[in-house]
Protein backbone atom coordinates (compact mmCIF):
# COMPACT_ATOMS: atom_id res chain seq x y z
CA UNK A 1 0.00 0.00 0.00
CA UNK A 2 1.43 3.37 -1.03
CA UNK A 3 2.06 5.96 1.64
CA UNK A 4 2.63 9.83 1.69
CA UNK A 5 4.00 12.07 4.22
CA UNK A 6 1.73 14.84 5.21
CA UNK A 7 3.19 17.63 7.76
CA UNK A 8 0.97 18.95 10.20
CA UNK A 9 1.01 23.25 10.95
CA UNK A 10 2.71 22.31 14.09
CA UNK A 11 5.74 20.81 11.97
CA UNK A 12 5.12 16.97 13.02
CA UNK A 13 5.08 14.29 10.17
CA UNK A 14 2.31 11.50 9.97
CA UNK A 15 2.37 8.83 7.65
CA UNK A 16 -1.34 7.85 5.08
CA UNK A 17 -1.63 4.99 3.90
CA UNK A 18 -3.73 4.99 0.40
CA UNK A 19 -5.77 1.65 -0.96
CA UNK A 20 -6.38 1.25 -4.56
CA UNK A 21 -9.82 0.07 -4.96
CA UNK A 22 -10.89 -0.36 -8.87
CA UNK A 23 -14.79 0.78 -9.09
CA UNK A 24 -15.59 -0.78 -12.60
CA UNK A 25 -15.73 -4.03 -13.71
CA UNK A 26 -12.78 -4.88 -15.63
CA UNK A 27 -13.82 -7.33 -18.55
CA UNK A 28 -10.53 -8.40 -19.54
CA UNK A 29 -10.26 -10.66 -16.48
CA UNK A 30 -14.10 -12.56 -16.89
CA UNK A 31 -13.39 -13.12 -20.52
CA UNK A 32 -12.83 -17.17 -21.80
CA UNK A 33 -9.67 -16.70 -24.23
CA UNK A 34 -7.96 -13.90 -22.92
CA UNK A 35 -8.15 -10.26 -22.92
CA UNK A 36 -10.39 -8.40 -24.69
CA UNK A 37 -8.95 -4.49 -25.17
CA UNK A 38 -10.02 -2.22 -28.06
CA UNK A 39 -6.78 -3.25 -29.12
CA UNK A 40 -6.75 -6.57 -28.80
CA UNK A 41 -9.92 -6.21 -30.92
CA UNK A 42 -8.22 -5.09 -33.70
CA UNK A 43 -5.37 -7.19 -33.63
CA UNK A 44 -7.26 -10.35 -33.52
CA UNK A 45 -9.63 -9.12 -36.24
CA UNK A 46 -6.92 -8.48 -38.72
CA UNK A 47 -5.05 -11.52 -37.55
CA UNK A 48 -8.40 -13.38 -38.22
CA UNK A 49 -11.39 -14.90 -36.08
CA UNK A 50 -12.22 -18.38 -36.27
CA UNK A 51 -15.37 -19.93 -36.60
CA UNK A 52 -15.38 -21.84 -33.35
CA UNK A 53 -15.40 -18.27 -31.49
CA UNK A 54 -18.71 -17.64 -32.79
CA UNK A 55 -19.92 -20.88 -31.06
CA UNK A 56 -18.31 -20.11 -27.89
CA UNK A 57 -19.96 -16.78 -27.14
CA UNK A 58 -23.39 -18.23 -28.69
CA UNK A 59 -23.01 -20.78 -25.72
CA UNK A 60 -21.39 -19.05 -23.08
CA UNK A 61 -24.24 -16.02 -23.05
CA UNK A 62 -27.01 -18.06 -24.36
CA UNK A 63 -27.59 -16.60 -27.63
CA UNK A 64 -28.96 -18.07 -30.53
CA UNK A 65 -27.16 -18.43 -33.57
CA UNK A 66 -29.83 -16.82 -35.22
CA UNK A 67 -29.62 -13.75 -33.12
CA UNK A 68 -25.92 -13.70 -33.19
CA UNK A 69 -25.68 -14.38 -36.86
CA UNK A 70 -28.42 -11.42 -37.67
CA UNK A 71 -25.80 -8.97 -35.15
CA UNK A 72 -23.07 -9.89 -37.61
CA UNK A 73 -24.67 -9.30 -40.84
CA UNK A 74 -24.71 -12.53 -41.99
CA UNK A 75 -26.75 -15.76 -41.91
CA UNK A 76 -26.89 -19.12 -40.52
CA UNK A 77 -26.05 -20.77 -43.47
CA UNK A 78 -23.13 -18.84 -43.74
CA UNK A 79 -22.10 -19.86 -40.31
CA UNK A 80 -22.65 -23.67 -41.63
CA UNK A 81 -20.58 -22.95 -44.58
CA UNK A 82 -17.58 -20.98 -42.39
CA UNK A 83 -18.25 -24.17 -40.33
CA UNK A 84 -17.62 -26.99 -42.86
CA UNK A 85 -15.01 -24.98 -44.69
CA UNK A 86 -13.23 -24.16 -41.28
CA UNK A 87 -13.24 -20.63 -42.37
CA UNK A 88 -11.87 -17.83 -40.47
CA UNK A 89 -14.60 -14.21 -40.15
CA UNK A 90 -13.56 -11.15 -42.58
CA UNK A 91 -12.08 -8.67 -39.86
CA UNK A 92 -15.23 -6.78 -39.94
CA UNK A 93 -17.63 -9.94 -38.88
CA UNK A 94 -14.44 -10.59 -36.56
CA UNK A 95 -14.40 -7.06 -35.07
CA UNK A 96 -18.23 -7.38 -34.67
CA UNK A 97 -18.28 -11.01 -32.60
CA UNK A 98 -15.37 -9.97 -30.33
CA UNK A 99 -16.94 -6.64 -29.62
CA UNK A 100 -20.39 -8.32 -28.53
CA UNK A 101 -17.91 -11.11 -26.44
CA UNK A 102 -16.84 -8.28 -24.68
CA UNK A 103 -20.34 -6.14 -23.97
CA UNK A 104 -21.96 -9.67 -22.99
CA UNK A 105 -19.17 -10.46 -20.61
CA UNK A 106 -19.53 -6.90 -19.40
CA UNK A 107 -22.98 -6.94 -19.22
CA UNK A 108 -23.29 -9.82 -17.56
CA UNK A 109 -21.02 -8.71 -14.74
CA UNK A 110 -22.68 -5.34 -14.69
CA UNK A 111 -26.20 -6.89 -14.36
CA UNK A 112 -25.23 -9.27 -11.89
CA UNK A 113 -25.94 -12.12 -14.52
CA UNK A 114 -26.27 -13.33 -18.25
CA UNK A 115 -30.60 -13.16 -18.07
CA UNK A 116 -31.08 -9.65 -16.33
CA UNK A 117 -28.40 -8.03 -19.09
CA UNK A 118 -30.18 -10.38 -21.88
CA UNK A 119 -33.89 -8.79 -20.30
CA UNK A 120 -32.18 -5.23 -20.22
CA UNK A 121 -31.14 -5.74 -24.08
CA UNK A 122 -34.93 -6.56 -25.15
CA UNK A 123 -36.29 -3.03 -23.46
CA UNK A 124 -35.62 0.36 -24.35
CA UNK A 125 -32.98 2.08 -22.42
CA UNK A 126 -33.10 6.16 -21.27
CA UNK A 127 -29.24 6.37 -22.08
CA UNK A 128 -29.80 5.46 -25.87
CA UNK A 129 -32.73 7.72 -26.24
CA UNK A 130 -35.02 5.07 -25.64
CA UNK A 131 -33.98 2.40 -28.23
CA UNK A 132 -33.62 -1.32 -27.44
CA UNK A 133 -30.33 -1.83 -26.95
CA UNK A 134 -30.40 -5.16 -28.93
CA UNK A 135 -31.47 -3.17 -31.86
CA UNK A 136 -28.37 -1.31 -31.83
CA UNK A 137 -25.91 -4.47 -31.71
CA UNK A 138 -25.97 -4.96 -35.74
CA UNK A 139 -23.21 -2.12 -36.24
CA UNK A 140 -19.80 -1.25 -34.77
CA UNK A 141 -20.78 1.39 -33.65
CA UNK A 142 -24.50 0.66 -31.90
CA UNK A 143 -22.16 -2.14 -29.88
CA UNK A 144 -19.90 0.80 -28.47
CA UNK A 145 -23.03 2.70 -28.07
CA UNK A 146 -24.58 -0.20 -25.91
CA UNK A 147 -20.99 -0.62 -24.22
CA UNK A 148 -20.87 2.96 -23.59
CA UNK A 149 -24.25 2.74 -21.73
CA UNK A 150 -23.49 -0.20 -19.72
CA UNK A 151 -20.22 1.17 -18.32
CA UNK A 152 -22.65 4.66 -17.41
CA UNK A 153 -24.45 2.08 -15.13
CA UNK A 154 -21.73 0.30 -13.53
CA UNK A 155 -20.47 3.74 -12.86
CA UNK A 156 -24.07 4.73 -11.57
CA UNK A 157 -24.48 7.53 -14.19
CA UNK A 158 -28.28 7.27 -15.39
CA UNK A 159 -28.38 10.32 -16.61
Amino acid sequence: MPTRKYKSKKGKTSKLGEVAIAYAPTVQTILPGGELSNESIVLQSIEGVAINRFDEVASAYNISSQQLAYFLGISERTIRNYRDQDRFFDPKQGEQLLKIQKLMALGSEVFGGNEAFQRWLQKPAYGLDHHMPSQLLITSEGVNLVIAEVQRIAYGDFS
